[in-house]
């Protein structure tokens, strides 16, 4: 391994190692801003707190939450949807640049401090075109208060299935071999949110099930 890449590896583990403990302290109730993901959360709860609304952080930093440790590069963020204007008019006197505003509330800024990008994940809307649910709002993802808060482990796998991303079924996977015990919960609650959902979960479940014989077997 070269120089070069032996410090980019270095960097990265790094980085991952403060992302893990920073989610663990939000999770804890205390949000230290350790770190660029640190930082960012920072500034979007005094946002979140100005507004006394909650937001639900969602994507890479909730796989980590859920026990799954994969480097991520930016936040993601569900906001109640009659608090959006409101964060977008706040966040440049709070650390933050609107790169893009999206007609569909898909809108995405860059924390000025790290540059680390921010995106907001619209409530009610379509996680993609035919997509068979709608995106939860905060409360209904599991955040209570005001604040910042992560979904639940049942809710957060609903998300990766409708986005019908390919990382986000690996999360899936990746995310039942940690909480294998929790699999027929986690259905139950995919088949009465829509049947299609449950179906995906089931080959999801077998592909973490054959990954977790070859995991035994090496």
């Amino acid at each position: 391994m070269s120089t070069a890449l032996a410090d980019h590896v270095a960097t990265q583990l790094e980085s991952l190692d403060a992302c893990i403990q920073m989610v663990r302290d939000l999770a804890g109730g205390s949000l230290a801003a350790s770190g660029s993901h640190g930082r960012v959360l920072r500034d979007v709860e005094r946002i979140l707190q100005s507004l006394r609304v909650s937001g639900a952080v969602v994507g890479g930093l909730a796989v980590i939450h859920h026990g799954y440790h994969r480097f991520t590069r930016d936040v993601d963020i569900v906001l109640p949807a009659e608090a959006v204007r409101e964060f977008l008019r706040l966040a440049p006197l709070c650390g933050f640049r609107v790169a893009r505003r999206d007609r569909y509330g898909w809108h995405a800024l860059v924390h000025k401090e790290t540059g680390m990008d921010l995106h907001l994940v619209p409530e009610h809307a379509k996680p993609r075109r035919g997509a068979p649910t709608r995106i939860p709002g905060p409360h209904d993802l599991g955040v209570s208060g005001i604040g910042l808060g992560f979904p639940t482990l049942e809710r957060l796998v609903e998300l990766k299935l409708a986005s019908g991303r390919l990382r986000d079924q690996a999360d899936v996977v990746e995310l039942l071999k940690e909480h294998w015990g929790e699999r027929t919960g986690i259905r139950k609650h995919l088949s009465k949110v829509h049947p299609e959902l449950a179906k995906q979960f089931d080959l999801l479940v077998t592909q973490a099930q054959r990954e977790r014989e070859q995991e035994k077997n090496r």
